[in-house]
């Protein structure tokens, strides 16, 4: 409904000669995608029927589609043909305005059509969407790309071989088991409504949430173990000492963590990093241990947290605050924990379906806590908050999935509306 409406709009600019030239591309998009559409546009240039098929389109056009809408233009029609008496003079008397009537509403049927993207036009029963359920992958140094299992919980990485946590099977192999042998570069990845686990090759424990990716090598040397993340992990670090050539004592080895907006360096510690790409800012939340955070534009401006603490950075400045740990990190455990405002809310329930979500309207609400199993359907968890804060509507549509910008977007949109 958002997009139709977004797109009468253009059409009356158009023909006023009013659009912006981010308009005009919106526009030409739009055409370009159907030619029936151009040729659309080119008929009401040359008439002056817009105006009322505009208003018979927004009469007929709402949430409600397919037989419920056909319904309507039968009635519309109905309620416009007078009903004759039963002569056949008086019925050829009125056929000229009955073709005329249909003439009209068929003109009017394809101008919908025309002016209504096809994806809009599929309503999805929330019941039906359920978590995408698609295995992780692995990708090697030679850039092949290995399927995971997804019946398996995950990967144990060593020098030479990647072994499922239950070893049951052989996942890849790396090559000799000495330290000479060449280190790889291992990317995990998991797509929305999967979550993964990984054992590194020293020991430390990572849990990946959907829609996200870590970058590590196949064996750590040096006096640091760094990895990179993409989205959301959980880590479990282990404690590393490098021996001393004197054989006393040694030196600590650090646990590095890189985002795109900031540096997590550790010991030994379990905490967790939300640092996703469609969001402004990055969290790190502390269970145990401790955790220094460097903002990657302000390397003098390092923050150490305490267990408990979360640090939030858009990559320049941060805030440091006591939080409630497991609503951070209870997507390990399978549920959600979901509090806050209703923007933050939904953009985590979306990212695990898969769903692009849309306002139509401004929401400042905060919605209360809502606890929900993540393996349940969307519809179940949209009534679960919709018990929490019962102003809130919604409707899915399915929608084309490329994007403006040519990127590949959800094949489903959920709307929230009043």
């Amino acid at each position: 409904m958002e997009k139709v409406s977004y797109y009468t709009v253009l059409i009356r600019k158009y023909l006023r000669d009013e659009l912006s030239e981010v308009e005009k591309e919106d526009l030409k998009e739009w055409t370009d995608a159907d030619p029936a559409r151009e040729q659309y546009l080119s008929k009401l240039k040359e008439g002056n029927l817009l105006q009322q098929e505009l208003k018979q389109y927004k009469d007929l056009w709402n949430a409600n589609v397919g037989i419920a809408r056909q319904k309507r233009i039968k009635e519309r029609l109905m309620r416009r043909i007078p009903r004759p008496e039963r002569t056949t003079h008086t019925i050829r008397r009125w056929l000229p305005y009955v073709a005329a009537v249909l003439a009209i509403a068929i003109g009017t049927w394809l101008g919908v059509r025309l002016l209504s993207p096809s994806d809009s036009a599929t309503i999805i029963a929330a019941d039906t969407i359920l978590p995408p359920q698609h295995g992780a992958t692995l990708t090697l140094a030679d850039g092949s790309v290995m399927a995971l299992n997804a019946d398996k919980e995950g990967i144990i990485i060593s020098q030479n071989q990647i072994m499922y946590s239950d070893s049951s099977s052989q996942v890849a192999d790396l090559g000799h088991d000495n330290d000479s042998s060449p280190i790889q570069m291992l990317t995990l990845t998991t797509p929305f409504g999967t979550t993964y686990q990984a054992r590194l090759p020293d020991g430390s424990q990572v849990w990946l949430n959907g829609g996200s990716k870590i970058h590590y090598p196949s064996r750590f040397v040096g006096n640091d173990r760094l990895v990179e993340l993409e989205g959301e992990a959980f880590f479990a670090v282990t404690k590393a000492v490098i021996p001393s050539s004197e054989g006393k004592g040694g030196t600590r080895r650090s646990f590095i963590v890189k985002t795109d907006k900031q540096t997590v360096k550790v010991l030994g510690t379990k905490f967790n990093i939300s640092a996703y790409k469609d969001e402004t800012a990055t969290k790190t939340t502390l269970l145990e241990g401790a955790v220094r955070v460097e903002p990657t534009k302000s390397k003098n401006k390092a923050v150490d947290l305490s267990p408990g603490q979360q640090f939030t950075t858009d990559g320049s400045s941060g805030q440091l605050k006591d939080v409630d740990i497991e609503q951070y990190t209870s997507w390990k455990d399978g549920y959600f924990m979901l509090e806050g405002s209703l923007q933050d809310v939904l953009t985590q329930v979306c990212r695990w379906y898969n769903v692009e979500l849309v306002f139509e309207g401004e929401f400042k609400q905060s919605l209360s806590l809502v606890t929900f199993p993540r393996d349940r359907s969307l519809g179940d968890l949209l009534a679960a908050i919709q018990r929490a804060d019962s102003s809130i509507k919604y409707r899915i549509n399915k929608q084309d999935t490329k994007s403006l910008k040519g990127m590949k977007r959800p094949e489903r949109r959920l709307t929230i509306f009043r």
